[in-house]
């Protein structure tokens, strides 16, 4: 009797798909190395982060300690007026704790982010420019969990996620300043494996 019964309920779970959305607004340097390129031109931009993440009091009895930093380099080099490419590479690292009563869980993490895009530029007047970009993106985190208290466990996980990312960016010269909105969108998927 029990074969039966197992054998329903995996066939029962395996007929649902599982997914998962997200929808993030933040303010972040642009994804481009500049919003207008040149027939021959490369260019180059190297970047430095410091994350910290602190809450006593968002979700009651819970406090969130965490810091991080990391390092990114984007370049491009132009094909011509209208066409160019690019590449990402960005290295980042978070620790930190998030205590509740009973409990503290400790957690390290690490990421590498890479990315490639065709970019086109349909127009690049002396005050405002178009870019739209496409390419594959990969992402890797490696990280560890420790939980001590009412419950003591320890954990490794790792994540590898590919997919595409497709955006606009735009810039508009102010006088002195200049103005880079952008948009961007990817959708990825991949694999996650947790070692207990």
């Amino acid at each position: 009797m029990k074969k039966p019964f197992l054998l329903f309920f995996i066939f029962f779970l395996s007929a649902f798909n599982v997914y998962a959305n997200q929808t993030n607004l933040s303010i972040t340097p642009p994804p481009i190395v500049s919003p207008s390129f040149s027939e021959g031109k490369s260019d180059f931009k190297f970047g430095l982060s410091y994350l910290t993440v602190e809450d006593d009091g968002t979700i009651p009895n819970t406090t969130v300690d965490m810091t991080g930093a990391g390092l990114n380099l984007i370049g491009r080099k132009a094909f011509s007026d209208y066409f160019a490419g690019d590449f990402s590479v960005g290295v980042y690292s978070t620790s930190g704790d998030i205590k509740t009563p009973g409990l503290k869980t400790e957690q390290e993490a690490a990421n590498v982010n890479l990315s490639f895009n065709l970019e086109l530029q349909p127009f690049k007047t002396d005050i405002v420019s178009m870019i739209v970009f496409l390419g594959p993106t990969i992402t890797a985190i490696n990280g560890t969990t420790k939980t001590t208290g009412l419950i003591n466990s320890s954990s490794s996980y790792s994540v590898s996620l590919y997919g595409m990312q497709v955006g606009v960016q735009m810039g508009v010269k102010a006088g002195p300043v200049e103005i880079i909105p952008f948009i961007m969108s990817s959708s990825m998927q991949g694999l996650s494996l947790i070692h207990i």
